[in-house]
């Protein structure tokens, strides 16, 4: 029978999931507090781009909660599609040089230094939702 849910993760592993369960539930929430830069990094030629933007939102804010608090691997795959998804908004921003927001400054060169680094954090989602090894069952366990 196949595991669904990973085990409680240990070391590394937790601070994969509670730093990757911040990050997704806090940048989830900008989507709706401020949409319109989201909207500007969204390529050209994608029509509606603000139900993306809220759509997207909506499961950065609940990946990140469920990552929280039940963590599986199931959900360690959703949210790699997600990272996946949102790469080329990401591809956008960094060639037009496109700001988020118009109080903090992006310098161009992070923008793409930041390209690598969703392969990073979809490494660290699915560290984070790793399934625990099963125990080792003795030998002689079933023997009195």
């Amino acid at each position: 029978m196949p595991r669904s849910s990973a085990a409680p993760a240990k070391g590394a592993n937790r601070l994969a999931r509670y730093a990757m369960a911040a990050a997704f539930t806090g940048v989830g929430a900008l989507h709706f507090v401020a949409p319109t830069g989201f909207d500007a990094i969204i390529p050209d030629g994608i029509p509606n781009k603000r139900m993306w933007v809220y759509a997207t939102g909506v499961v950065e804010v609940a990946g990140g909660v469920t990552l929280a608090v039940r963590p599986s691997r199931t959900l360690g795959w959703l949210m790699t599609g997600l990272l996946l998804l949102v790469f080329p908004a990401n591809i956008n921003q960094a060639m037009k040089g496109i700001q988020l927001s118009d109080t903090a400054q992006i310098p161009r060169w992070a923008m793409f230094a930041r390209l690598p680094l969703q392969f990073l954090m979809v490494w660290a989602v699915l560290a984070a939702t790793r399934e625990a090894p099963a125990p080792a069952i003795p030998a002689d366990a079933g023997n009195p």
